[in-house]
Parts: C-alpha cells; sequence; structure tokens
C-alpha cells in the first residue's frame, strides 16, 4: 500500500472516530438534561392575590411583580387567569409597619415592615394542593424613605422564593 494511500485510510477513520465521539457527547448531553427537569410541567397561571390587610398596593404590586418575573425568566409559560395546567394562588395574611430602631433622642429612625402570606400550587381541575407554603418577609427601611419601596421590597423577597420553590418542581 502506498504512503498516500495509507494516509487518506489513516484521516478517514480519524474523521470516523472524532464523530463518534461527537455523537456521545450529544448523548450524554442531552441525558443529563433530561435528569435535571422537575416533576412539573405545562402553563402557570398566577391568580390574583387575595389582599386581607388594610395596604391596598400590597396585592397588586406582588401579583405583577410574580407574572413579570415568570416571563422575564422564560422556563415556565404563563398563561391567561385560570387557563394554565397549573394554579398558583395566594393570600396576604397580615402587613405590618413597626418602628424598628430609635434616635438617641427617642424618635424613631427605622421602620420594619413585615408582611405573612400563603400561597399553594394547584394543578388545574383538581381540589389537592401540589403544595402549600406559608412566607414570611420583613424590610427595614429608614423612617423618611418612602413606605411603598418598601413594599416593593418585600414583594421582591416573596417574589424570588416563589420563582425558586416553582422552578425546582419545573
Amino acid at each position: 500500500m502506498s504512503q498516500k494511500k495509507y494516509l487518506n485510510k489513516k484521516f478517514e477513520e480519524y474523521v470516523s472516530l472524532r464523530k463518534l465521539v461527537f455523537i456521545c457527547i450529544l448523548l450524554v448531553l442531552s441525558c443529563a438534561y433530561s435528569f435535571s427537569s422537575g416533576s412539573l410541567g405545562g402553563t402557570l397561571s398566577i391568580s390574583s392575590l387575595e389582599n386581607k390587610t388594610q395596604n391596598p398596593d400590597i396585592g397588586r404590586i406582588l401579583t405583577e411583580d410574580l407574572i413579570e418575573a415568570f416571563i422575564s425568566d422564560g422556563r415556565v409559560e404563563i398563561a391567561r387567569a385560570s387557563e394554565g395546567d397549573y394554579i398558583l394562588e395566594g393570600v396576604i395574611n397580615s402587613y405590618e409597619r413597626q418602628p424598628q430602631s430609635y434616635t438617641p433622642e427617642g424618635e424613631i429612625e427605622e421602620y420594619r415592615l413585615a408582611v405573612k402570606a400563603n400561597f399553594s400550587l394547584k394543578q388545574k381541575d383538581k381540589e389537592e394542593s401540589k403544595w402549600d407554603r406559608p412566607i414570611d418577609e420583613s424590610v427595614i427601611y429608614p423612617y423618611d424613605s418612602d413606605e411603598l419601596d418598601a413594599v416593593d421590597s418585600v414583594a421582591t423577597e416573596i417574589k424570588n422564593f416563589l420563582l425558586r420553590l416553582i422552578l425546582e418542581d419545573w
């Protein structure tokens, strides 16, 4: 066999081996991906949160933040109210704003804003929840800050917790 034929044969074997390695890598990656998914799938509806507090803004702000967070994340498809395969429901039970610290003169220096809520994830047309979670979040903010900014901060904490919780199952 001539040197040229020998080199051509070795080159073809090398190319075939590279194709085989590439296919094996793709198979391994696709298997790893399939193991990382959760037990849920489909679309998610986020109901307007029931607000049992005296603050009229917290329910609207948190509902809007949740919807925006899931749309921005993109891993879960959001459906119109009550049309999703799963429905996230929530009740905001308490909203408390209390002094947290005082100046040496006895004036309020900081406030603590605490929000308690309960959330549940239900499969459409099923009464039983996949999970129910109480969530208690609070923020401390200076006395001269706008309370609505603190409401936004608490809503962000709750939103981040729920986003992580749901994405673990999705």
